[in-house]
């Protein structure tokens, strides 16, 4: 799995300078390091190595949750246990995991905050967010979930990563498929690790504008 990083923002109008590609590094080391034989068997793909240009990730043999059937998806006990990581990551990092970093996260952060959700109405800063934890970057595998693509890493307000799920399913049950048990399970898990359900549903609103406005532009 080799990500390229550099070229694809070449006429998108949006700055990503190409060490971005040493912030997912950093970020996804320490979240390997703290994952390790937890209780929640949720895993991060940390790279190998890597330049300015490229980060290196080991293969690994699964398929992302927005590639699934619904049938194929995790069961209602592993996305709790996913909640509850996104509830307790949120919390377990601080300033210290960006220093260094020349706060070029926090600014990737704003910018792909801004342009999902139109608000700048972060205001305490204060807790772990992913940034662009989609379904198009968790992996169901035989060994259990693989988060991945920590690019847009920051500190925000708390909700933001489990609110950007919960609107996704919700385009999916709009297309007919059975996932409000997902969406249950999801926050039950995010409540169960000291995440706030209000801040999970502002920010799902926020999404769902931006989702549906995309929807629109898209013609489906």
């Amino acid at each position: 799995m080799k990500k390229i990083y550099g070229p694809q923002a070449i006429g998108t109008g949006v700055a990503l300078p190409v060490r971005r590609s040493l912030i997912e590094r950093r970020v996804s080391v320490e979240l390997a390091r703290r994952s390790k034989n937890t209780r929640h068997g949720v895993s991060v793909i940390a790279c190998t190595g890597g330049t300015s240009l490229m980060n290196v990730m080991p293969y690994i043999d699964g398929f992302p949750l927005r590639s699934l059937r619904a049938s194929e998806w995790p069961k209602p006990n592993q996305l709790r246990k996913l909640g509850s990581f996104f509830a307790e990551a949120e919390r377990g990092f601080g300033t210290p995991l960006f220093r260094g970093l020349l706060l070029t996260s926090q600014r990737l952060g704003t910018i792909i905050r801004l342009y999902k959700t139109g608000s700048t109405a972060v205001k305490l800063r204060k807790y772990f967010s992913f940034g662009d934890a989609t379904f198009a970057n968790i992996l169901s595998t035989s060994e259990g979930l693989y988060l991945l693509d920590f690019e847009f890493a920051h500190l925000s307000d708390g909700g933001f990563d489990i609110g950007m799920l919960i609107a996704e399913i919700d385009q999916l049950i709009k297309r007919g498929m059975p996932l409000r048990y997902a969406q249950t399970a999801l926050i039950q898990g995010y409540i169960s690790g000291g995440g706030k359900l209000g801040a999970v549903l502002t920010w799902r609103a926020r999404l769902a504008k931006f989702q549906a406005a995309r929807t629109k532009r898209d013609g489906g």
